[in-house]
């Protein structure tokens, strides 16, 4: 077999489609479920908190959600190849 100088930049193709970009689209997609999951119960039923919630609590949740729906767009963005999208506002 034949030495390949960089694996990472050569991901399997399956039907046509890369592994790398169904990866993280699977894996933003398990943490958002895993999030949802594991917040709902004290979310739904405010009897299930162990403490009130606070105003840092809620800036917390805000910024984790605006966290995971960012880490969603960009990871769609980069599996549809519109990278100038993705990057768009971190160039100089």
């Amino acid at each position: 077999m034949q030495e390949v100088g960089n694996t990472t930049a050569m991901a399997e193709v399956v039907r046509g489609v890369r592994v790398d970009r169904r990866f993280y689209m699977a894996m933003a997609i398990c943490a958002i479920v895993i999030a949802v999951l594991g917040f709902a119960p004290s979310s739904l039923d405010p009897t299930a908190r162990r403490g009130p919630l606070t105003p840092l609590v809620a800036a917390h949740a805000a910024m984790s959600i605006a966290w995971l729906a960012l880490f969603f767009v960009q990871t769609a963005l980069a599996a549809r190849r519109q990278i100038e999208l993705c990057i768009a506002g971190l160039e100089p």
